[in-house]
């Protein structure tokens, strides 16, 4: 694709959700339900709390409280602005940074072999277990990519937030979600995001919707109460989280924007510059015509006798001037006098020229340098990706 194409992302500055076969079969799943319950009651050992599910007995794991948050993701929550619960369901995530190559293979996103499209973080987990929950993001190189960090961060915790609801509560959100949708801008790159991740699977959307738009959109009057309520439980300041993401992209589109304006600047400059050239070389062309007859009429006037001379009188129209009449050598010194003058003004023009010349190509050298300092952020930010100058 071409430098200033929106390349295809699943999940533009965000990664798409991975769907993870569960490890445990659908027949041991029912043989532990059959030791949970019998008879409607909790099975229970003389040591056991009488509180306690079996279950939880079963994967201790499920009731462990979450792991510590180590530094980087400490303040990684600070930035998406979580709530205590928000944060703990993170820990429980055990959030960890991979480079592209690594989230293609931890993510399952065979598209980036084919340099079709880029996956920049995942959630993947067990149904069966929570504890199992694992996030994945990408974290580009470049400094400046910083703040995308932050969204693909909390769009895959969305969907570990949307995994844990029970079947009632998704089944409300995606009515939430899906009238939320709606009222997007049809133009919104956001709905070709949540297009991509779904990558047509029709259970999805519910999922990515809740996650594309809790991290990326915020009318200004928010979401319908009860959806932003929602939100609220893991998000504290969901607009300031979607203020983020819009600096994010603002990066990458501020960086494209100065590209253009620079080759914008370059084109103008070499025109001018063309223009400027084209006509000192005319101009040069009929100083040089305007010399040899010059050096005709002098030649001629040399080779009439003085007495003869005088008798002539000779009438000059300079440019943008009054005609003026004057003797036969009066005129010869004349002219002589206006193409030295002519040709100094040419040499002087030459000289700028040559001067606005070397600064267009210092120009096109600066311009060449920041488009591939442009191109390199983009393909840190979309992996995968071939951009073309």
């Amino acid at each position: 694709m071409t430098f200033f194409e929106q390349p295809p992302v699943r999940g533009s500055a965000l990664g798409r959700r991975r769907s993870v076969v569960g490890l445990i079969s659908t027949a041991a799943v029912l043989v532990v339900l059959a030791l949970v319950t019998v008879g409607g009651l909790w099975l229970m050992s003389e040591d056991s709390n009488a509180d306690e599910p079996l279950l939880t007995r079963i994967f201790p794991a499920l009731a462990a409280p979450a792991p510590p948050l180590t530094a980087e993701f400490a303040d990684l929550a600070d930035r998406m602005m979580l709530t205590a619960e928000g944060r703990e369901i993170f820990a429980f995530t055990q959030p960890r940074y991979a480079d592209a190559d690594e989230i293609a293979e931890l993510c399952g996103d065979d598209s980036h072999d084919r340099g079709e499209e880029s996956t920049l973080g995942c959630f993947s987990g067990l149904a069966q277990s929570r504890a199992q929950d694992r996030i994945f993001i990408y974290r580009p190189a470049d400094e400046r990519l910083a703040q995308s960090v932050v969204t693909t961060a909390a769009h895959e915790l969305l969907h570990a937030v949307h995994a844990r609801m029970s079947t009632e509560e998704k089944a409300h959100v995606a009515e939430l979600v899906a009238s939320a949708t709606a009222r997007v801008p049809s133009d919104d790159l956001v709905h070709d995001q949540i297009a991509a991740s779904m990558d047509g699977d029709e259970e999805k959307r519910a999922a990515e919707q809740f996650a594309y738009l809790g991290s990326q959109v915020h009318p200004n009057a928010g979401f319908p109460t009860e959806l932003e309520e929602i939100y609220a439980r893991t998000i504290a300041d969901r607009a300031a989280l979607v203020e983020t993401h819009r600096r994010a992209v603002a990066v990458l589109d501020d960086v494209r924007a100065a590209v253009a304006r620079a080759w914008e600047e370059l084109a103008a400059a070499e025109q001018a510059n063309a223009q400027t050239r084209a006509q000192l070389e005319a101009d040069t062309r009929a100083l040089s015509e305007a010399a040899a007859r010059f050096a005709d009429d002098q030649a001629e006037f040399d080779a009439t006798p003085p007495e003869e001379r005088a008798r002539w009188r000779v009438t000059l129209t300079p440019t943008n001037g009054e005609p003026l009449t004057m003797s036969w050598e009066e005129s010869i010194a004349y002219r002589d006098d206006d193409l030295n003058r002519i040709r100094g003004e040419h040499h002087a023009r030459r000289a700028e020229l040559e001067l606005a010349e070397a600064e267009a190509a210092r120009l096109r050298t600066d311009t060449q340098a920041l488009q591939d300092d442009a191109l390199a952020l983009l393909r840190d930010a979309y992996p995968g990706q071939t951009f073309k100058d």
